[in-house]
């Protein structure tokens, strides 16, 4: 049986603030993934999250999201955003005023009341304690994870993730990357995160897509991403140590802006 995909064939022409680029894909990704989307500044990943969410549309072309059609402008058909089923973090959080952190939580699901899955989420993230705040009394790394709570409240199909734990410190920022990943797996969700890091993006990451100038200029499992191309477009790493080990699977040590990394990259991939 094959695999689920996310099919994007688009072309959009994206106006910068002193030029203009386009951007032009046709690719297959698989869906019910970690997938990651990295590559330099202005190179076009937030514009396609926000085609894939039904925030803008191409201007050709279609996204189909397995069996369903949710953008064809050959076609004129588009999925409205409220039936995509998607979760979406953005860089400015888009937090309602007047609700607190509780309320942004109840607000998508509709509840009126904390249920054991919203309760987990709030101890996760650890938001318990600021349950009856408004935004304006928050920090920005606590903005940003009431914006990631509300996104996940709903069970999604799909959660759009733009560079959203990037307010976070280290220990915080691994601790909910890696409920991220059980909840993946768990929910058979399709996860799309905008990354910069180079741990996560080894670590973490079923797949990974490097976009560059509107183009992906690579696409696929983690480990068969060159790294030298993930150092050029997503961070600057130094390969320290990289050892084969007897069952295929490799062991990195990586240096990253003073840290040393340790990564195991399976070989589950590859058979």
């Amino acid at each position: 049986m094959n695999h689920p995909i996310i099919h994007i064939q688009v072309s959009k022409r994206i106006q910068a603030a002193t030029s203009s680029f386009l951007l032009n894909l046709n690719e297959k990704i698989p869906s019910r993934k970690f997938i990651i989307l990295t590559g330099p500044s202005g190179s076009g990943k937030s514009t396609l999250l926000k085609l894939i969410a039904g925030l803008d549309q191409p201007d050709t072309g279609y996204i189909h999201f397995e069996q369903t059609i949710w953008t064809d402008r050959n076609y004129h058909q588009f999925l409205p955003i409220r039936k995509r089923k998607i979760g979406m973090v953005f860089q400015d959080y888009a937090l309602f005023p007047n609700m607190t952190v509780k309320e942004h939580l109840l607000f998508g699901p509709r509840l009126k009341k904390l249920n054991p899955f919203l309760e987990e989420i709030l101890d996760v993230l650890e938001l318990e304690d600021f349950v009856n705040r408004y935004p304006i009394n928050l920090s920005g790394g606590q903005q940003q994870r009431v914006a990631l709570g509300r996104a996940l409240s709903n069970q999604p199909n799909m959660l759009l993730l733009d560079e959203a734990l990037s307010a976070l410190d280290t220990v915080l920022r691994k601790k909910i990357s890696s409920f991220l990943v059980e909840f993946q797996k768990k929910y058979e969700v399709s996860i799309i995160f905008v990354s910069h890091q180079i741990d996560e993006i080894l670590e973490i990451a079923d797949w990974v897509c490097l976009l560059e100038n509107g183009k992906l200029v690579q696409s696929g499992p983690p480990h068969l991403i060159p790294l030298h191309k993930i150092n050029t477009l997503a961070s600057k790493a130094t390969l320290l140590k990289r050892h084969s080990r007897d069952d295929g699977s490799e062991h990195l040590t990586i240096l990253v802006e003073g840290k040393s990394y340790h990564l195991e990259v399976p070989s589950k991939d590859l058979k």
